[in-house]
């Protein structure tokens, strides 16, 4: 990691320290001796952080791909027969 630049400084400078994330890589800005902020080139956002999908969006298409593929009929169709309505309740009334 690089020396943190203070916040006012980099304020005042801008261009130099956005050209120097450009060519030399991330800078570091700091508030109080603690950083608190980085820049970084466009290049290397795109890199590590512009195409990264959410946990959620992977989460999504694995389930489109592999779960959402079977039919839960297919999946049922040997466990239960549809006609079959169970065991007769003992609190309904029976007919003559």
């Amino acid at each position: 990691m690089s020396d943190s630049i203070p916040i006012f400084e980099a304020k005042n400078r801008l261009p130099y320290f956005i050209h120097k994330a450009e060519t030399e890589g991330p800078v570091f800005l700091s508030r109080r001796g603690k950083n608190v902020a980085v820049i970084i080139s466009q290049a290397e956002y795109d890199e590590n952080f512009a195409n990264k999908r959410s946990f959620v969006d992977e989460v999504n298409e694995l389930r489109q791909k592999y779960l959402d593929v079977l039919d839960n009929d297919d999946i049922y169709a040997d466990i239960r027969d549809k006609n079959d309505f169970g065991r007769p309740c003992p609190f309904a009334e029976e007919e003559d």
